[in-house]
């Protein structure tokens, strides 16, 4: 290849950089396809869902000896702030 003119080896370059773009376009199509449909709705229907409420931990209980162990609340007794939601 030394011996090749530049030429040559620009023209190599750049039907090297088509080859690439055009496979890598290939590639993507089905990616695409896929947003679109889920863009439109389309993607994911028929999925179930499932929600778990658990008691939460108080942070305020944690401590370098014990981890977050004291933390732990009974469900009953939990308290929660909603100035998160």
């Amino acid at each position: 290849m030394a011996d090749t003119p530049k030429r040559i080896k620009r023209l190599l370059r750049e039907q090297g950089g088509r080859a690439h773009e055009e496979e890598l376009r290939r590639a993507l199509v089905p990616v695409a396809e896929a947003f679109k449909r889920w863009e439109h709705g389309e993607l994911g229907s028929g999925w179930r869902y499932q929600a778990y409420v658990v008691a939460p931990l108080n942070a305020a209980k944690f401590n370098a000896d014990e981890g977050i162990r004291e933390g732990r609340q009974k469900g009953s007794q939990a308290t929660l702030s909603l100035e998160r939601f």
